[in-house]
């Protein structure tokens, strides 16, 4: 199964900031581990999709944002895998998506 990336989505995983950022968090051997079986996409690459939804100074907020529609299947697993939280996406005028879910903090009732 082939799930195509958006260009923007594939800067951020390619950015050093990106990368640099997610693998001082943990070991390499485990930011490149594929975790699901039939989604090819590292926990590295999940983290970077991640990143384009959630709020920059907490990512445990409620997560409201636009993505590409491209990036829904990966957007939606990571939100899923992190937080906790289904996510509702809703197509926009210019072609994009809008992604609302409850975040971690709301997932576990804090």
């Amino acid at each position: 199964m082939n799930h195509p990336l958006s260009k923007e989505l594939l800067d951020l995983i390619n950015s050093n900031a990106c990368k640099n950022q997610f693998t001082n968090l943990t070991s390499e051997e485990w930011a490149n581990k594929i975790i699901h079986p039939t989604l090819p996409y590292t926990n590295w690459e999940y983290h970077c999709a991640l990143s384009l939804v959630t709020n920059k100074k907490n990512w445990k907020r409620t997560i409201s944002s636009d993505i590409a529609q491209a990036d829904k299947v990966i957007v939606e697993r990571a939100i899923m895998n992190a937080t906790g939280s289904s996510s509702v996406f809703t197509e926009q005028p210019n072609g994009r998506l809008k992604v609302i879910a409850d975040g971690y903090y709301n997932a576990i009732g804090a």
